[in-house]
């Protein structure tokens, strides 16, 4: 049995609906948890938090990226409502996306895992939705 500290996984997005449900799971597993967060706000036991604010504005990523060896993003800009500009989206769903992706790349991360929607793809549909499929997005989130 090793004695390696299990692997740290930096999470964006914890507090979201799919966040709600992958962070006790990645505990349940061992994993260490550090949780990106807007502001400052109390989590669970044994896990580390870094305030990064909004994505709207540039992140300084690299103290959030210390000695992290996974990154699970899975925050975003999501079914806010109408009147947003696209350009909004656009900086919080794709430009922080690649930011954090990058800063990432540079502290010499090997796994990145980015969680999107299906609006990505397509707007409302009754069939399935595949890998193959050409985007489609029907709106400013998608």
């Amino acid at each position: 049995m090793s004695d390696a500290p299990a692997p740290l996984i930096l999470v964006t997005g914890a507090s979201g609906f799919v966040g709600g449900h992958l962070v006790p799971a990645l505990l349940r597993a061992g994993y260490r948890l550090r949780l990106a967060q807007r502001r400052p706000e109390p989590v669970g036991d044994g896990v580390d938090t870094v305030t990064i604010g909004d994505l709207s504005d540039a992140v300084d990523w690299s103290a959030a990226l210390a000695g992290v060896d996974h990154v699970v993003h899975l925050a975003g800009l999501a079914h806010a409502g109408e009147g947003l500009a696209e350009a909004l989206y656009r900086r919080i769903n794709a430009q922080a996306t690649l930011d954090l992706a990058e800063a990432a790349q540079k502290a010499g991360l090997r796994r990145f895992v980015y969680l999107s929607s299906i609006k990505a793809v397509t707007g409302l549909t009754e069939g399935r939705v595949g890998d193959e499929d050409e985007p489609r997005p029907d709106d400013a989130y998608g």
